[in-house]
Parts: C-alpha cells; sequence; structure tokens
C-alpha cells in the first residue's frame, strides 16, 4: 500500500494484492472485481491486472524505472552482490583450494597413465568433516553409455553407507535420509542435465566445476538448452553451482570432446 499523486493533483492509495491462486481468464478478473466492489460501497477505485517480474532489479537504473512502473522499490545495492558478500562467509576457501589442487593432481596422473579415456573426474565431499566420500573417472563406454561419475559416485556412497548400516545394525528411521544431504562436489568439467539431476535428487548443497561444458551441460546459464537444474523453480530442491575461474588451473584440466555429456 502506497500513496501516490495523478496530474490532477488527486491523492491516490494504490494498494497491491494478489489471490493465493489466479486463473488468467475474464471469469477471474471479474470475480475480483466484484469483490473489491463490495467492499469499497460508494468509493471510486479502478483495477488493473499487471504482469510483474519475478526477481529484484539488478542495478539502479531497473530499480528506478520498476519503481515508477511498479510501486516504489528503496535501492539497496545490487542483491545479487549482497547475497554473494553473505554466501562467500559460507565458504572455506582453503579446503576448496584443496580439492581443486586435488582434481589437477588426479587429473595430471590420469593424462601420464591413460587409464581412463574421458578426463572428467569427480569428488564428493562431506563438508561436516572434509571427509572425501567419493572419487570417480569417467568410464562410459560403448555398452554402457550412462556410467558416468556422478552416478557411479552417488553408487559408490550408497554402496558403503548400506554396509555400515549392517554392520553397525542401524535400524533408526532418522538414518534413513537422503545419502549425500548437503555434501559438496567437485568436478572437473560440468556435469550433464541427467547428472545435474542425479545431484539435485541426492540433495547436495554444492557443487564446485572447472571447465564448462557448452553443448551438453545442465547447469551454466549459457550452456546446453539452458535448463540451470541447480536453481530451477519447478523442482523441490537447489543448490549452490561455481565455475572455478582460475587461467592457470583451467590450462591442466584436458579438454573432452563437446558432444560428450559429463
Amino acid at each position: 500500500m502506497y500513496k501516490t499523486t495523478d496530474t490532477s493533483g488527486n491523492h491516490l492509495l494504490n494498494i497491491i494484492f494478489a489471490p493465493l491462486e489466479f486463473n488468467d481468464n475474464i471469469n477471474s478478473y471479474d470475480s475480483i472485481h466484484a469483490t473489491i466492489n463490495e467492499k469499497l460501497i460508494d468509493e471510486k477505485f479502478v483495477l488493473e491486472k499487471k504482469q510483474i517480474p519475478m526477481n529484484k532489479p539488478l542495478d539502479k537504473n531497473i530499480n528506478d524505472e520498476w519503481s515508477k512502473q511498479y510501486w516504489p522499490i528503496v535501492w539497496k545495492g545490487n542483491p545479487m552482490i549482497q547475497d554473494m558478500n553473505e554466501l562467500s562467509k559460507t565458504i572455506n576457501m582453503s579446503e576448496t583450494y584443496a580439492h581443486i589442487d586435488k582434481l589437477v593432481q588426479l587429473s595430471k596422473e590420469n593424462e601420464q597413465t591413460c587409464k581412463y579415456e574421458n578426463p572428467t573426474i569427480v569428488i564428493f565431499v562431506d563438508p561436516r568433516t572434509n571427509e572425501t566420500k567419493s572419487i570417480t573417472y569417467d568410464q562410459k563406454t560403448s555398452h554402457n553409455p550412462i556410467k558416468h561419475p556422478v552416478v557411479d559416485a552417488i553408487n559408490e556412497i550408497s554402496s558403503n553407507e548400506l554396509k555400515r548400516r549392517q554392520v553397525e545394525q542401524i535400524h533408526d528411521r532418522n538414518e534413513k535420509n537422503y545419502l549425500c544431504l548437503n555434501y559438496h562436489v567437485y568436478m572437473t568439467h560440468e556435469p550433464c542435465v541427467m547428472c545435474a539431476m542425479a545431484l539435485l535428487h541426492s540433495r547436495i548443497s554444492r557443487l564446485v566445476y572447472i571447465k564448462p561444458s557448452l553443448k551438453t551441460g545442465g547447469i551454466g546459464k549459457t550452456s546446453g538448452h539452458h535448463e540451470m537444474i541447480h536453481i530451477s523453480c519447478e523442482l523441490n530442491w537447489k543448490y549452490e553451482a561455481f565455475q572455478y575461474i582460475d587461467e592457470e588451473v583451467f590450462k591442466q584440466i584436458k579438454d573432452i570432446d563437446e558432444n560428450i555429456n559429463v
């Protein structure tokens, strides 16, 4: 609710409201108009239907424009920068550097030994203890094209957890949570849509990758078909995703065929 003045000097009271459910058809619109008319007997009002932006304005010019077009918005700086500043407080950079260094080391060793044809490597870490839960390589073959390292890592973690519960005879229902809940994942390359979804279903909290997969990736804004799986509003979980930007590190990670789904 806010006040404005029209060109004739009349003071107007603007009220913004929205129903819990709104179907974009004339019947819904007429129904809302009738409801307001019942409450504001003998009062003059104009009902306008507007589409409004879903996200916050990212610069002051847009903020000022939207303030005139929709309702007054107080500019407190770029919200993305504010969010990143808050997020940076939660990131342990020394641990992040250590895991990225591990990826580079493993990548060099694999390139020297030629053990695995595809250079993608994945590390799953439990951030509560900084314990590495799985290290997997890309072992896809023509006979098993869905043997992606992310999927293999999740399978390994699942198998290890099952063994632990069997040995310790755990029957506590509280233990039956998501096996990778809030884990951090480090990858040499951006995951494909299938693996990005597998990470989401496993309830990880953070992904860090080095090289983008511009044609097949499921994370980057310009990757693949721009799915950006990790922040999709249509899904019931979200996780942070970052590309690790360092020219020297970037050079040390081998490129992959752009058509390969990581």
